[in-house]
């Protein structure tokens, strides 16, 4: 398994939740910690993003497409929040 660093790479607008460019949280077998106890989470943020965290941090079959995704975003259309993924070991 993976360690999991997902970052705040971009904000277009302002994140309703306070989510910052620079806030990370890591994810690794199946918990959340921030790297700062300044870094917000948003609920609809993480909702969006976990579903791919937990195949993610699994190692897949070479040419997998879930090792493919380095980005995802949150599901507002105003205010889109930009996630970096980067995997570490575990």
């Amino acid at each position: 398994m993976y360690r999991v660093k997902v970052t705040v790479e971009s904000i277009a607008g302002e994140c309703a939740a306070g989510c910052r460019i620079g806030d990370v949280f890591y994810y690794e077998d199946g918990s959340i910690t921030v790297a700062d106890a300044r870094t917000r989470l948003c609920a609809y943020g993480l909702a969006a993003v976990i579903p791919y965290l937990a195949a993610y941090c699994r190692r897949g079959e070479a040419g997998d497409w879930i090792g493919g995704i380095e980005r995802l975003a949150c599901p507002d259309p105003a205010n889109n929040v930009v996630f970096r993924l980067e995997r570490s070991e575990a």
